[in-house]
């Protein structure tokens, strides 16, 4: 239980309406782990939601409880914000109120729990306020030390030549489509312009407007036996005739792109980031541990 405390104009106890606060803290942890509503949960599901839920609830209360949240104050407007980018979330007033219900909450309660939370934030950003921001040369000891994380794996640049088969289509019938394809295949001499030009022509993909241009694909991304097959080709060949639940394809490996570390240059800021989250993190949950100790 907190004691009172004024944000902006407005007297905020939890004591008085905590089965309505957890019932928020109940619905936020259903939607984050299984998208759905805590109703619609078995029971072993509940359980972990529950004492989820309770965790929540305890680190929110203990935060507020500290000396640090008194000097904290946020204003009517934020809140305001706050509810209306919830109730801006359904299609109708309706669709709101019958969901608040429906998770045993009403407006009153929305508005105590965002404003509990949005409370927390701000205590938690003011306990991390002088944490100093890593250097460039702590980023870049970092960078060092993780080169896995930042190496791009080996692409791909390709394009494809499709022939659908449709059986209930005289023309693609599997056989006929076969046959169209091998006709393709045997005219191709392997040069990009000609390729273009040829799926352009005849290949029955969307990607025949941009020369059955598929751009430049890691593995993984294509049906098994054409990604198996582009992953052994050659810069600048030509596959055989390959079918895949689509139809048959030609592929022609443009361009390889081995893979190679990201410069740090160009990670720099995002390892920065990453570090003072890490760190800010470490402060906050520090400070809550010493706050329940206390």
């Amino acid at each position: 239980m907190i004691g009172d405390c004024v944000i902006g104009d407005g007297m905020y106890r939890a004591d008085k309406n905590e089965a309505g606060v957890f019932s928020h803290h109940l619905m936020r942890a259903a939607l984050s782990a299984f998208e759905c509503r805590f109703d619609q949960l078995s029971e072993e599901q509940q359980q972990v939601i529950e004492k989820t839920a309770q965790k929540a609830m305890a680190i929110e209360s203990t935060v507020l409880s500290s000396r640090e949240a008194w000097d904290v104050f946020l204003s009517e407007k934020v809140i305001d914000e706050a509810v209306e980018s919830v109730r801006a979330r359904y299609d109708s007033a309706l669709d709101f109120e019958q969901d608040l219900l429906a998770n045993g909450l009403d407006l009153q309660i929305l508005r105590l729990a965002l404003a509990r939370e949005l409370w927390v934030d701000a205590v938690l950003g003011k306990v991390v306020q002088d944490v100093p921001t890593p250097c460039d040369a702590e980023a870049k000891r970092w960078y060092d030390g993780h080169q896995e994380r930042f190496l791009m794996p080996e692409t791909r640049a390709v394009r494809h030549i499709l022939i659908t088969v449709n059986e209930a289509l005289a023309d693609n019938v599997r056989g006929k489509a076969r046959l169209k394809i091998e006709a393709i295949r045997d005219q191709l001499d392997g040069s990009v312009p000609q390729f273009e030009q040829f799926a352009k022509q005849h290949s029955e993909c969307p990607t025949a407007l941009d020369g059955g241009r598929l751009g430049s694909v890691p593995r993984g991304t294509l049906y098994s036996l054409l990604d198996e097959t582009l992953f052994m080709m050659d810069e600048g060949t030509l596959s055989g005739v390959l079918e895949s639940e689509m139809g048959f394809h030609i592929l022609l490996c443009e361009d390889i792109l081995h893979g190679q570390v990201v410069p740090f240059a160009r990670v720099r800021q995002r390892i920065i980031d990453h570090l003072t989250a890490a760190r800010c993190h470490g402060a906050q949950r520090q400070w809550i541990e010493g706050l329940a100790v206390s």
